[in-house]
């Protein structure tokens, strides 16, 4: 986990990192088979009194770990997309989505908006990466019911959008904190704007909201407030 101030800097780092582990193990590992493959060779050149097998099983054994470095350096591994727990006692409420105080600008920089989750998925829907961001929102229920929405979120929606993408070329993935990785895949964003009809599912508390508290009103409202284990699901209807 980290600040969003220092996302881009921990994903940067994560992503060498990962790459560096690759790589050493592999360097190792090609290291013991060119040694082996050395020594076998010295062995059998001795016996057939021929310099060519040792330098042709050198080179063999060389030229196949280089390559097998080059392939595994550049692989990044999925995880299964995982569906979001809200918790046990979460409730349903739908209304109009609201601005209570502030938007966010989206990785593209063309909108500001309530929410966005961003997805970018390899093959067989597995998830490369992953991020939800969003600011402290209202929902507007029939009725009259007031309730606002904190904390962690997972945002779906029909209308989300999907497109090819690939890091070092879409500028979308280097907002988002993924560079100097090869990495391409499916870009899903899905948004919540102000004046959406959503619906949210979480666990629910009734507090005293300051933003909405108006002369003799305490701003009473339902609260959702997502956390680690139990996050407020987010659907644009």
């Amino acid at each position: 986990m980290a600040a969003l101030a220092f996302e881009t800097e921990v994903l940067r780092q994560k992503f060498r990192r990962q790459r560096g582990k690759v790589t050493n193990a592999l360097v190792q590992g090609a290291i013991t088979a060119s040694a082996l493959g050395t020594y076998v060779a010295v062995v059998a050149g001795g016996v057939l009194v021929s310099p060519i097998v040792p330098a042709v099983a050198l080179g063999t054994f060389m030229g196949s770990a280089l390559l097998l470095v080059r392939r595994r350096n550049r692989q990044i591994t999925t995880m299964p997309f995982l569906e979001p727990k809200t918790g046990e006692g979460a409730i349903t409420r739908r209304g109009i989505a609201r601005k209570l105080n502030e938007t966010i600008a989206t990785c593209d920089g063309a909108d500001y908006v309530l929410a966005e989750e961003a997805v970018l998925r390899g093959k067989a829907d597995g998830v490369y990466f992953r991020r939800t961001r969003g600011t402290r929102f209202r929902v507007d229920v029939e009725g009259g019911e007031r309730v606002v929405v904190d904390g962690l979120l997972r945002v779906a929606s029909a209308q989300s959008t999907r497109s090819p993408s690939k890091a070092g070329t879409d500028p979308r993935l280097t907002a988002l904190g993924i560079e100097g990785v090869a990495v391409s895949g499916q870009l899903e964003l899905a948004t919540i704007r102000d004046g959406d009809t959503v619906e949210v599912t979480g666990p629910s508390t009734t507090e005293a909201v300051p933003e909405l508290a108006f002369d003799r009103d305490a701003g009473q409202a339902t609260v959702m407030c997502g956390r680690a284990n139990r996050v407020v699901l987010v659907r644009r209807c």
